[in-house]
């Protein structure tokens, strides 16, 4: 697993300058941001104490992180690629937020129980190599009665279903610096989220570790060969008492 993690956070540490002018890009046009959107959408309905405390998992170059502590929140930063990290430093600092940007792998967190009152995440749990751990972990660094919002897609289920290949799955990303985009793909080949259908694979593990309340919204959809394909979806889960 500590090979697989390495590699991950290898191949998304070459793609942190291109996703840091991606995420420039989105911050400074939020208003027509589709993520900024269906977070603040998502964050409307749920009552938060003053100064409530956020987990971004996987932050990135730290749009959801940057977006929160704009909106009050005390904003953590987990990310195994301190590139990444670097790049969320930079950009916190230019839209004047403070961010505590922390190196770390959700599975192993180094965070005391019960420290966050929203956790939230962006395209990153397909990344990583056993979900069950992951919202496990998650579940248990959230309060009770906390929010946990999971964005992500079914970004390579086409290893297991033909009708999910894009014409180029990459082709979204602007910024791409002529990096070597078959060494996700060929990580992607390893990862169980890969040959799961999400978003009822998470829910079944949730239900299974039975500490939260969780549903799921699909974000975008699209149909081919008569089939509803899923691309985007959040789940949304509020921790037991």
């Amino acid at each position: 697993m500590k090979e697989d993690l390495k590699a991950i956070a290898d191949y998304w540490s070459l793609r942190a300058q291109g996703y840091a002018l991606d995420t420039q890009n989105e911050l400074c046009d939020k208003e027509h941001s589709f993520y900024a959107q269906n977070l603040f959408n998502q964050l409307i309905e749920h009552r938060f104490c003053n100064t409530p405390a956020a987990l971004d998992i996987g932050c990135g170059p730290g749009f959801f992180s940057i977006l929160l502590a704009k909106s009050g929140f005390k904003v953590t930063g987990i990310d195994l690629s301190i590139t990444m990290l670097t790049k969320a430093s930079e950009l916190a600092a230019y839209h004047k937020v403070n961010l505590k940007l922390i190196k770390g792998d959700i599975q192993n967190p180094p965070f005391a129980p019960a420290s966050f009152d929203l956790i939230v995440s962006r395209n990153v749990f397909w990344n990583l190599p056993d979900l069950r751990i992951a919202y496990t972990k998650a579940l248990e660094l959230l309060k009770p009665h906390g929010l946990m919002l999971i964005f992500d897609g079914n970004h390579y289920y086409q290893y297991k279903d033909p009708d999910y290949q894009k014409y180029d799955p990459h082709k979204t990303h602007r910024h791409l610096e002529d990096i070597d985009v078959s060494i996700i793909d060929k990580i992607a080949k390893k990862l169980p989220a890969s040959y799961k259908l999400r978003p009822d694979f998470d829910l079944t593990i949730l239900k299974d570790i039975n500490k939260c309340q969780a549903q799921s919204e699909i974000l975008k959809s699209h149909i081919k060969n008569g089939k509803n394909i899923i691309d985007a979806f959040v789940i949304k889960a509020i921790k037991d008492a």
